[in-house]
């Protein structure tokens, strides 16, 4: 169910990123015998998912594939779900890339960070498990994703990025490599 939340909220935010609204979105689910109760359950709570968060972020799935029976005698496929966000950008001239732009650009981060780490990288290389998995917030991130839009439609940001496998450090690095210029970023300001 979070994971599928995850994945919706994750390909909303490379839209609103770039300066896209009215948003749509499209499903791909790859899974294992739908026959089979623990498949059939995940399943299920992944199209519910779907349901839940498509109607509270307002985007439609106008489309999707589904792939099912995936499996072989080592066991089925991991369950995957690919979500596609689409979205119209009024003004291309407004559109929004992550390439540093300046070498006196300030980076700001916008939404916010909870101790939810169960399931991560982070615990699985320190053995760990972890019982608190992310969870989506609609309501918080409509309101970040509606603040990024108007601050993109006024012209006030030159790059921007989203958070996501391995957060800051990792967006901070991607956004240094598409352009020519590094960063300097100060942890004790991020918001936590």
């Amino acid at each position: 169910y979070w994971m599928t939340a995850s994945a919706i909220d994750e390909a909303i935010r490379n839209n609103v990123a770039v300066g896209g609204r009215r948003i749509a979105l499209l499903d791909n689910f790859t899974w294992g015998n739908p026959e089979k109760p623990d498949r059939l359950g995940s399943l299920i709570r992944a199209c519910e998912a779907c349901y839940d968060f498509a109607t509270a972020f307002k985007t439609p799935f106008i489309s999707g594939k589904d792939s099912l029976y995936n499996e072989s005698p080592l066991g089925p496929v991991t369950p995957t779900l690919l979500i596609t966000a689409l979205g119209i950008i009024p003004d291309v001239r407004l559109l929004v890339s992550m390439d540093v732009k300046d070498s006196d650009d300030l980076i700001y981060i916008a939404g916010q960070t909870f101790q939810e780490l169960g399931g991560s990288e982070y615990y699985k290389l320190k053995g760990l498990l972890g019982k608190t998995v992310p969870k989506v917030r609609p309501i918080q991130a409509r309101k970040t994703f509606r603040a990024i839009t108007k601050a993109i439609d006024l012209g006030l940001v030159k790059a921007c990025h989203d958070l996501s496998e391995g957060g800051l450090a990792i967006a901070a690095a991607e956004m240094a490599f598409a352009s020519e210029y590094g960063m300097e970023l100060h942890l004790q300001k991020v918001p936590r």
